[in-house]
């Protein structure tokens, strides 16, 4: 095996390494336990709602922000999330999933009427 596909392999098994210790059943049952349900209410016809959240990681320090935008029926017409690193508060990382969606919609030429936080700031 050349050199370079030795690095590919290894880069590859660090990489399953670290996605399975960060995804063990223990860490996904307190993402579970921790998550809110919420009643998706549809903007008027011919509108489009955007939903955004974040989530802050505080053992790496990252942010990860999730958007969702939607048509009146409920079409999903275009979806993003970014992870970035962050030494913030929760409060400026949820200000930064309202930024992060309004650009977003902008970019995908969509007009948005509403934009709904998932949890409040406050």
């Amino acid at each position: 095996m050349s050199g370079t596909a030795t690095m590919r392999s290894l880069d590859s098994k660090n990489f399953l390494f670290e996605f399975r210790s960060n995804n063990s059943v223990k860490r996904r049952e307190e993402a579970t336990s921790s998550m809110i349900r919420h009643r998706w209410d549809p903007p008027n016809e011919g509108d489009y709602k955007a939903n955004c959240d974040s989530v802050f990681d505080s053992l790496d320090s990252r942010i990860g922000v999730g958007i969702a935008i939607r048509d009146s029926r409920g079409n999903v017409l275009a979806s993003c999330s970014q992870v970035f690193e962050a030494t913030f508060r929760i409060k400026i990382a949820k200000l930064m999933a309202i930024l992060k969606c309004l650009q977003f919609g902008y970019d995908c030429g969509l007009t948005l009427r509403l934009l709904n936080l998932m949890k409040p700031l406050w």
